[in-house]
């Protein structure tokens, strides 16, 4: 277990936008639209993903920043608490 003074570390900006947003977001949106315009007879299933492409990358854009400002402030909100700590004792 970790020791509860230390501060978890923060990955960099590019890892939660291009990685956790793009990669592991984005693409999985990009094949269910694209699965969903198959299904219903609007288009082949690859013709469907190069569609669905840009948004699901914009979509995995938005959620990364998202993401990793919730992780900046969980961050603070911790590096806080332990200053309480430090000063109380």
């Amino acid at each position: 277990m970790s020791d509860q003074s230390e501060l978890p570390p923060v990955r960099s900006f590019w890892y939660w936008v291009l990685f956790r947003g793009c990669l592991l977001w984005g693409v999985p949106c990009c094949i269910l639209l694209a699965a969903l315009r198959y299904a219903s007879g609007q288009t082949t299933f690859m013709a469907g993903v190069i569609d669905a492409l840009p948004f699901g990358m914009l979509g995995g854009v938005i959620y990364g920043m998202g993401a990793y400002g919730y992780k900046l402030h969980q961050a603070a909100k911790h590096r806080i608490k332990l200053r309480k700590n430090e000063d109380g004792q």
